[in-house]
């Protein structure tokens, strides 16, 4: 292998070092690995023309291309091109493509790529065996396109279609939708409940240590990957069920005990001084959020996740119908509900703050499709750009009161721990005119 610039190649060498799992070595050398390989993608930039001989150059752009590539796109003439969207993870990773041409040229590219570094893509020897890797097809038409699931032919052998796999612990379906994944969580969580039963139910533990066992242990493993999703009303109450079995551990009762004697979740919840489910969800997502619009690119798959309207008005990267509004539903649901409840807390319970109020729920509605949104500069991404302690401590942690001074940073945790936005009543609404009406209300204020 030559590269540009050097007349430097790899050589053998008879002095080897043993690697295995575990060792001093090895995360070293896995980085180096994968950075090669990865920085090979680029055969513009790093490899010679002759790097291998009779070899066409392949235009291959993943999703940090923008950043990487130095190649002029009005003066450079690609011989082939591939669109080879990649999303890696140690050593696991997604390639994305358009058609099945794609898929047929740029999967059998990308694995004779691997294999020049030494690296096996797991594949079927025949049709009649199964490959630990997989394809799935995603329907975009209203009509599959033909031989769409057919087995795949790559050097090696193949590769079998599937209707759901695993990545990174998530199960994606051909149907995209989330159900599936929701029960996965809901298993993953029930699973390490009952490692943790006897410890979160022990009257021997203090309070702090049973809730930072069921924070840490429990809910990030029923919570995993809950900011990306696209949630509804059922889904929020699919999460509290399957908690429901936590908080009946902590409080050393049953489902029939908590049935006879009435004992809702949310007084469990109150009386631990624990989150509610759609809190927690919250909270995850306005994090989320904060470090994709002040760190991902314009053009990344993240920015394209957030749907419309554009995370900045003048990008014009994508038109509309390039990217699903599901998302930005959702995201709508969690800023109003932010917004309602700093509304509820200073109208409804009378209550101050030190910040303006009614300038931040301006702000948190701002989210629409309409001229006026796009054109105002003071949104709720340009809170999480510019004021930063006010998107952490009152968007993110919902701390609407004053804040005592000084405070330590831990005070200042245990007390986003411990304390949250108050829940709206549904009677204090209705007497309003119901959610249209206090949102007309709250977009009103001067």
């Amino acid at each position: 292998m030559t590269f540009k610039n050097s007349t430097a190649k790899v050589q053998h060498t008879e002095y080897r070092t043993l690697l295995m799992q575990g060792g001093s070595l090895g995360p070293t050398m896995y980085k180096c690995l994968k950075l090669g390989v990865m920085l090979s993608l680029r055969n513009e930039d790093v490899w010679t023309n002759d790097w291998e001989i009779g070899a066409q150059p392949y235009k291959i752009t993943n999703d940090f291309s923008h950043t990487l590539k130095r190649v002029n796109p009005n003066t450079y003439t690609w011989n082939n091109e591939i669109t080879l969207l990649l999303i890696m993870f140690a050593d696991d990773m997604q390639l994305y493509f358009e058609s099945r041409h794609q898929l047929e040229t740029g999967a059998s590219e990308f694995i004779k790529h691997l294999q020049r570094w030494g690296l096996h893509v797991h594949v079927a020897e025949n049709l009649h065996k199964e490959s630990k890797s997989t394809v799935m097809y995603i329907q975009g038409m209203t009509t599959a396109a033909a031989e769409a699931k057919q087995p795949l032919k790559v050097p090696g052998g193949w590769i079998r279609f599937v209707e759901k796999y695993k990545f990174l612990g998530s199960i994606i379906t051909s149907d995209l939708k989330i159900d599936d994944e929701i029960t996965n969580r809901t298993n993953a969580m029930l699973a390490n409940l009952h490692q943790y039963k006897d410890a979160i139910s022990s009257k021997h533990l203090s309070i702090n240590l049973r809730k930072l066992i069921v924070r840490v242990c429990l809910d990030e493993s029923l919570l995993y990957g809950s900011e990306a999703l696209t949630l509804t009303a059922n889904h929020i109450k699919q999460y509290d069920s399957a908690r429901l079995c936590v908080l009946r551990t902590m409080k050393n009762i049953t489902a029939w005990d908590q049935h006879i004697h009435h004992i809702s979740g949310k007084r469990i919840l109150k009386e631990f001084k624990m989150a509610t489910c759609a809190e927690k969800i919250r909270r995850r997502a306005f994090g989320f959020w904060k470090k994709i619009i002040c760190n991902a690119s314009l053009d990344s798959p993240e920015r394209m996740l957030m749907g419309k309207p554009y995370l900045l008005w003048n990008d014009d990267i994508y038109q509309p119908d390039a990217r699903k509004s599901d998302y930005a539903t959702t995201m709508t649901t969690y800023l109003e509900e932010r917004a309602l409840q700093l509304y509820y807390y200073t109208e409804g319970l009378g209550k101050s703050v030190d910040f303006d109020h009614r300038a931040l729920i301006k702000k948190l509605l701002c989210f629409t499709n309409t001229q006026s949104d796009r054109t105002n500069i003071n949104n709720w991404m340009q809170l999480a750009k510019n004021s930063t302690r006010q998107w952490e401590w009152v968007v993110k942690y919902g701390q609407f009161e004053p804040i005592e001074t000084p405070t330590t940073e831990q005070e200042l945790r245990r007390k986003r721990q411990n304390t949250f936005a108050p829940e709206v009543p549904q009677p204090w609404i209705m007497q309003r005119g119901g959610r249209a009406a206090v949102r007309t209300e709250m977009r009103q204020l001067t």
